[in-house]
């Protein structure tokens, strides 16, 4: 215990990560998976394994040959490597709406590690006004619960596969799956919202309390761009358009 204790002292992301109550590591609206929040309460609590058959110590980084830290703990799994600056420097980027340098991105260090989000970019509020006529902060708050999380999972996964499946991701794979993966998340937690707001992203029964904010920020960007159509096709075209928006305003020039 005071082992954990010092370390938690000494690591400034560890200590965003546990400024949280459990109950607020839990909360997630539905917005993920049970798995995606098991990671992130354990990373939070130092309950990931690192350890493992034919681990060598002080053998390095399992994401990155490149890497020279042979200090490999949570924190650098999640935030201390430089290819993990490479994903949420892109994620930062399209909360903000602009260019993000490893000064920008040092900076909100303490936003990434606590998964609270900072102000969102002038240029995203805009380009969503624009089309759909209004922003909301339930949407803002959907849109930071499944990013900040899911990219916690996504760097264990990945690690999990190197170690344990010895597979081999460079930079671009990396970075490209990642984001795919959010995206694709974000297309079936939106499509869930509007078309079946019962229904958890694994399909379990749900909480209407905690359905309501991801159900009204849905319906609102749903709403700005009705045109009385009733064909099912023509929802299917208005959905999509609206989450390539929602996914793509930032990061248009």
């Amino acid at each position: 215990m005071d082992k954990r204790k010092t370390r938690t002292e000494e690591d400034e992301w560890l200590k965003g990560q546990q400024s949280q109550t459990p109950k607020q590591l839990w909360a997630h609206c539905n917005m993920l998976t049970n798995y995606q929040v098991w990671v992130t309460y354990r990373l939070a609590t130092l309950q990931l394994n690192l350890y493992y058959v034919g681990k060598e110590h002080g053998q390095g980084c399992p994401l990155d040959d490149r890497c020279t830290d042979t200090n490999i703990t949570t924190t650098h799994l999640v935030w201390r490597c430089k290819r993990v600056h490479i994903f949420w420097s892109k994620l930062l980027a399209h909360w903000l709406g602009k260019e993000v340098s490893e000064q920008l991105l040092l900076a909100h260090q303490d936003y990434m590690a606590s998964r609270q989000a900072p102000p969102i970019g002038e240029l995203f509020q805009r380009r969503m006004i624009e089309p759909y006529g209004q922003w909301t902060s339930e949407f803002a708050d959907a849109a930071r619960r499944l990013w900040w999380g899911m990219g916690y999972t996504l760097l264990w996964q990945i690690r999990n596969q190197v170690v344990h499946e010895g597979k081999h991701w460079s930079t671009h794979q990396q970075l490209e799956y990642m984001w795919g993966r959010c995206l694709r998340q974000l297309r079936a937690v939106a499509e869930r919202e509007i078309i079946r707001p019962s229904q958890q992203v694994d399909d379990e029964s749900t909480n209407d309390s905690e359905d309501s904010a991801n159900e009204i920020a849905a319906k609102e960007l749903i709403r700005a761009s009705e045109n009385g159509s009733d064909k099912e096709e023509d929802e299917e075209e208005k959905l999509e358009e609206i989450l390539e928006a929602i996914v793509q305003a930032s990061s248009q020039q």
